[in-house]
């Protein structure tokens, strides 16, 4: 089967977990026979067609008013503009076009649109290939893409985010095949108005194992190490995480964080708590951040559709423990015990406490943990997403 993947970024150009999944999917699809391609967004009106790992990898040039991923801040006009054109780009559209027509596509499965848009679902609508939508964030029903306004996550769908997305509602009724990364992000959408008519599924995320055999020992330490990797934003809950730290009153822990800071606000952390021990890493290898720590702390504020990071821990033997929010409690279906309400960073605290303190728990917690990641490797992720892709290409005609 010919299927082309579409997402707005591609290893190298990685900005979170979603690319690393539609990259990791379409590998391992062209492994078990398939022909795989993929289009992406450059960063540049420069267009690039390249070879990786075997993918063919079409790097279209980007036809937006601005780079959507780079640091700097824009007017409320230039966003306004983005998001209208971003309904339907006519460039985008002939560019998918192109792609899909010279690569025989016949099935469209397309990630994070953003920068892209529904010109690729209605690209691929008018040759006659179908369409397999995966949602990884809230972009189509909101603009931010995070469902958070004020500090706060949103419960639904608000009335102006529901007249900006409007038109991108009715597109969503030229996909076959819509999938969620978990229940809540997929309920998320088909409450505001998306993919009406349309099948559906949940296929729960998978990462491929992280530890490599030359990685060196972690080194022996004294102190209880707890983890943040991720976003250093209030989405993430980078100010939470280090309250639940100091509610959980453990004189030997020890914070790492992994993460770019580039708006200070971890920088302003460290000086409001003095008495922390907090060592700042970057971006850094996730494999060698998961060494070094004991425990790795999900705090986010967001409803995270599906968060990676709070099962790549469980490989190295390392528990985690989360907010109970968005897709979460998914993850943690087995584990309901290492997640808090939101927000709630004493009881937080009180987890981090007894897993620094209680070893017979910890070890018993981190055993059952490895275990599981099994669950979340690409074999059954694959397996799941290749029915699909074929349930689509070969719809079942019923009497």
């Amino acid at each position: 089967m010919r299927i082309c993947t579409c997402s707005n970024r591609f290893p190298p150009n990685i900005v979170g977990g979603a690319e690393l999944v539609a990259y990791e999917l379409s590998r391992n699809l062209k492994n078990k026979g398939h022909e795989m391609s993929f289009l992406t967004l450059s960063d540049t009106r420069v267009s690039a067609l390249y070879e990786m790992d075997g993918l063919n990898v079409d790097r279209m040039m980007n036809a937006n008013v601005y780079n959507q991923f780079s640091a700097r801040t824009r007017s409320t006009l230039l966003r306004v503009i983005f998001g209208a054109v971003d309904c339907f780009n006519p460039i985008v559209f002939f560019l998918a076009l192109r792609h899909l027509k010279t690569y025989r596509t016949e099935v469209l499965c397309s990630h994070n649109l953003k920068g892209m848009g529904p010109a690729v679902w209605l690209a691929a609508r008018l040759l006659k290939i179908p369409i397999v939508h995966v949602i990884h964030d809230y972009w189509l029903v909101c603009p931010t893409s995070t469902m958070f306004r004020n500090g706060s996550a949103c419960g639904n769908c608000c009335g102006s985010c529901r007249r900006v997305s409007a038109p991108k509602a009715w597109f969503s009724r030229v996909v076959n095949h819509v999938v969620g990364v978990s229940r809540f992000a997929l309920k998320q959408h088909l409450d505001a108005g998306f993919f009406v008519g349309v099948e559906r599924s949940v296929i729960h995320n998978s990462r491929p194992p992280l530890m490599k055999s030359s990685r060196l020992p972690a080194e022996e330490h004294s102190s209880f190490r707890v983890g943040f990797i991720g976003r250093v934003d209030a989405t993430k809950g980078i100010s939470q995480f280090f309250a639940s730290v100091i509610a959980a009153q453990t004189p030997n822990i020890e914070v790492h964080v992994a993460g770019r800071d580039n708006n200070g606000i971890l920088k302003e952390l460290i000086i409001a708590h003095p008495q922390l021990r907090v060592v700042h890493h970057g971006f850094v290898d996730p494999g060698d951040f998961y060494d070094l720590v004991d425990l790795v702390v999900v705090s986010s504020m967001w409803n995270e559709p599906f968060a990676t990071v709070s099962f790549e821990p469980w490989e190295f033997s390392k528990p985690s423990v989360a907010f109970s929010v968005g897709g979460l409690p998914e993850v943690y279906a087995c584990f309901p015990e290492l997640t808090v309400p939101r927000g709630d960073v004493a009881a937080l605290g009180d987890l981090i406490k007894r897993l620094a303190c209680d070893h017979e728990f910890y070890d018993s917690v981190a055993r059952q943990c490895r275990v599981h990641r099994e669950y979340f490797l690409p074999q059954r992720q694959v397996a799941e997403f290749e029915r699909v892709l074929l349930s689509v290409r070969e719809p079942v005609h019923r009497c």
